[in-house]
């Protein structure tokens, strides 16, 4: 059933991170902490232009309502080296 589908080969890297922070400038408030989590999909197959779609995740404490709020971010990346 399979023997006349031709396989292709894609070069496709990932990652995924995990960041903790007490930078007040990040954490947004002095003495607390935040997590960031990261995740990143991409095509690895040249050097002339990279793409790729990335994902993260943090928490940050919000001093006007006083709880932890969290942040997501969705990013395409696409850039051209020249």
């Amino acid at each position: 059933m399979w023997e006349n589908v031709h396989s292709q080969k894609v070069p496709v890297g990932l990652s995924i991170g995990y960041g903790l922070t007490s930078f007040p400038d990040v954490v947004m408030n002095n003495g607390g902490v935040s997590n960031f989590f990261t995740s990143r999909i991409g095509y690895t197959g040249s050097t002339d232009f990279e793409l790729g779609v990335s994902f993260n995740l943090y928490d940050v404490y919000l001093e006007s309502a006083q709880e932890k709020a969290i942040v997501s971010n969705l990013q395409l990346i696409l850039k051209f080296y020249f």
